[in-house]
Parts: structure tokens; sequence; C-alpha cells
């Protein structure tokens, strides 16, 4: 077998566009008019690739690759390690937002649309209006409706909260009591447990009061919310709406 072994190339028109290999391995390219094109014959830049771009690293079973122009128009990074691959995508099908997706998965992870909003993920948020407030039996769970229910955490039919995701959470718990002169307590719930407990006192007077009590909660994804009607006196009367967020 006979080998051709070159050291260097040179356009016979211009002493800038030669092509030289080194005895290191090494190739440069003069650069007077010289674009590299890979899959073009024209290149109009330093390097164009016309097609994807893919990069491997020996032995870690990790690839990175590029897609610049395909079928969809997306402009595509991708990035995964055999187990797992992610991508970043601008997409015209969704009116040029920048994605973060989970190509494993199946589903986009963050999106961020042209005006620089955050539209995935969307933060957890419920408020729930109580349909029972004139509780009477302490231990009894207040019941509600969700008007607002990102995240999906509010139930209707078990009136209790399941933190979609881990984080820490704003919850607030409003309305009037009952006309009365006594007193009344709200317990906020967690895990079935009592988290936090407040109580309103009207002072002896005979009103109608507007009570209102926050706190913040950390929960873990799964852990249940429930409000309570914790001690004995006045229940409440109406208006009464319960709001979970996250707050982080």
């Amino acid at each position: 077998m006979s080998t051709l072994e070159l050291e260097h190339l040179k356009h016979s028109s211009s002493s800038g566009n030669n092509l030289s290999v080194h005895s290191d391995g090494s190739l440069t390219l003069g650069m007077l008019q010289g674009n590299v094109g890979i899959g073009t014959a024209s290149p109009t830049v330093k390097l164009e690739v016309a097609g994807d771009i893919k990069e491997s690293v020996s032995g870690a079973n990790a690839q990175i690759s590029a897609i610049t122009d395909g079928a969809s128009n997306y402009a595509t990074f991708t990035a995964t390690n055999g187990s797992r691959s992610y991508s970043m995508q601008i997409r015209p099908d969704q009116s040029n937002a920048f994605t973060i997706r989970d190509e494993t998965g199946g589903g986009n992870r963050i999106l961020v649309d042209t005006s620089g909003r955050v539209l995935t993920p969307s933060q957890p948020v419920s408020q729930i209006a109580c349909s029972n407030p004139n509780l009477t039996t302490n231990g009894n769970r207040y019941e509600g409706t969700a008007n607002i229910n990102i995240g999906n955490g509010w139930s209707d039919s078990s009136n209790q909260y399941t933190a979609p995701v881990t984080g820490t959470y704003l919850v607030n718990s409003s309305g009037w009591t009952n006309y009365t002169n006594s007193y009344g307590y709200m317990g906020f719930y967690k895990n079935g447990a009592n988290y936090y407990t407040w109580h309103y006192n009207h002072g002896g007077y005979q009103i109608h009061t507007f009570a209102s009590g926050t706190l913040y909660m950390d929960l873990a994804q799964n852990d249940i919310v429930t409000f309570i009607r914790a001690g004995a006196g006045s229940g409440h009367y109406a208006g009464m709406y319960f709001n979970i967020s996250l707050f982080g």
C-alpha cells in the first residue's frame, strides 16, 4: 500500500490561501480570504457548518450537539451524558421564546418569552373561597372551592392543599367572624399535625370582626396543608378565604 504525504497545499493565485500540515499534526489555513466550509462550498464566515454539529467526549458517554437550522427552524443546543438529555432552544412555534427542555422527560422546564417573563415553571398559587366558615365543632376541617389553582395544589373534594413543589410558601386565612363577644381559633395544619394556631378576640364587644392570619410554611413536595377549627369559641361568619402561594 502506498502512502501520500502532503506538507503544504497552496492556491496557485494567492499566497494567503494556504493549507499547511505541520510535523506535530496541526493544520493552519492562511486567512487572506480563507473561510472554512463544511457542508457548504461558499462559507461566509471563518467557520460555517451546514448541518448538525456533534462533539463526543471519549469514554464518558457524553455528547454536545448544535442544530442551527432544521425542519422546524429551531436554534438548538443539546447536551447529553447518555442517561439524560437537555436542550436550549429558540422556538418559533412559541413566539420565539427561549426554552430549556428536558428531552428525556419530554417537556419544557424553563420558558422565557421575548419580554423576559418566565412562563414556565408557573409558581403555585391557590385562592380558596371557604364554603363552611361557621364551623361549630373543634377539629373539623374548613371546606372550600378554589377560584385560582395554579399548580393544582388545592383539592375541592378532599379540602386540602398538596404542595406541588418543595419550597417556602406564604399561607393566609382571612374573613369575618361571627357576631359575638367571644373569641376563636384558626389552625394551620401540616400533614395532620398542628403547625400554627392563631386566635382572635372580640374583647367583650358584640361585633363582627375582620380576622386575618399569615405565616410562612416550609413544605416538601406532597406535604399536605389543611385549615382547622382549632379551639372553642366563635367561628367565622362570611367572606372567608384561604391563600397559599410559593414564596421563592
